[in-house]
């Protein structure tokens, strides 16, 4: 990245940009090594966004023995944050060329759609028997079981995992009379294992996603277009360390009760926002909400109190978008602490 190598070791992060060094990472360093799946360590793997300075390293987190997350590093500003079990960081690999002006990623969840299923039959009349790549079925099934596509038989009504590819696909006839019309599929290698006649066969639509990212606001598939989910926390907000506004005690060990909370978004589609309360530092936390709110609100009417609050954002509406402005609270001293 800009001529500076950047790499993972067992333990920490490493540079080299004429001499190796520590690239330090004070921020989420022990999140990482603490929860990585060691035992599927040779599924990390890295590569950059330039467009926004960063750099992202894969890895399956807790026992996951799939890539689940990704801690990025912002070389521009010298910043570490994460992806947070995020749907963009469910990836096996990718790449960032200057062909492409967008990173292309593979997604390693089989994702898949079959079609009705067809059912193979036995060699008709006058016709050769059909190879170890090849299977009859009744009637034109040219549409769906077409060249290039993909088939999956099973004889229980499942399809199975195992996927072929399509070579040819014709729909006989005996002069102009069908015999009594059927489709001769030829497949790419041999069925294995064979496949008896009466077998159901599907047509496969989907399998493993590539996806090109830092596109558009939304996941779009080959059968849909769907809202990806953002959100963000603040941090904490009470009297007891400090006011909204400033980091310092005031004394008054009170509860923090808020009446107001005035959006300052520049935004697309509905938000929600959620109040997140906790007693004490180490207590549980209490819900409050979601309070919705689009482009046109002006202020958000609430009685919510506690000793130590958070503000949840989150835009899960396709084509939802906002960058926050200054935000204003109208907030008072609550109850004694518990």
């Amino acid at each position: 990245m800009d001529g500076v190598y950047y790499w993972l070791g067992v333990d920490r992060f490493y540079q080299y940009n004429g001499v190796v060094s520590v690239l330090p990472n004070d921020k989420n360093v022990n999140w990482l090594f603490d929860n990585m799946n060691f035992t599927e360590r040779q599924k990390v793997w890295a590569t950059k966004v330039p467009r926004y300075n960063e750099i992202w390293f894969f890895y399956p987190r807790g026992t996951a023995t799939e890539v689940t997350d990704a801690i990025i590093y912002n070389v521009k500003d010298k910043l570490w944050y994460d992806a947070g079990s995020a749907e963009g960081a469910r990836r096996s690999c990718g790449w960032t060329t200057e062909i492409f002006p967008t990173p292309i990623w593979a997604s390693w969840e089989f994702n898949v759609s079959y079609s009705n299923a067809y059912t193979t039959i036995a060699t008709p009349p006058t016709l050769s028997a059909p190879t170890a790549a090849q299977f009859y079925v009744t009637g034109n099934a040219t549409t769906v079981l077409s060249p290039g596509s993909f088939v999956s038989f099973d004889n229980t009504g499942n399809p199975a995992e195992t996927v072929y590819t399509i070579l040819t696909s014709a729909f006989i006839y005996s002069g102009s009379v069908p015999l009594p019309g059927v489709t001769l599929v030829t497949l790419t290698e041999n069925i294995s294992p064979v496949e008896p006649v009466g077998s159901l066969v599907y047509g496969v639509t989907g399998g493993y996603a590539l996806w090109q990212h830092e596109f558009g606001l939304n996941a779009i598939s080959y059968n849909a277009e769907t809202a990806i989910t953002s959100n963000f926390t603040t941090c904490d907000i009470s009297w007891v360390g400090g006011t909204p506004s400033q980091d310092t005690a005031q004394g008054p060990n009170r509860r923090m009760h808020i009446r107001r909370v005035e959006p300052d978004f520049v935004q697309a589609g509905e938000m929600n926002l959620t109040i997140l309360g906790r007693k004490f530092a180490r207590g549980s936390t209490e819900n409050s909400g979601p309070f919705p709110f689009d482009p046109d609100t002006g202020k958000i009417d609430l009685r919510v109190e506690h000793r130590e609050i958070r503000l949840k954002f989150e835009s899960n509406t396709v084509g939802g978008n906002y960058e926050m402005g200054r935000l204003l609270i109208t907030a008072e001293y609550g109850d004694e602490r518990p």
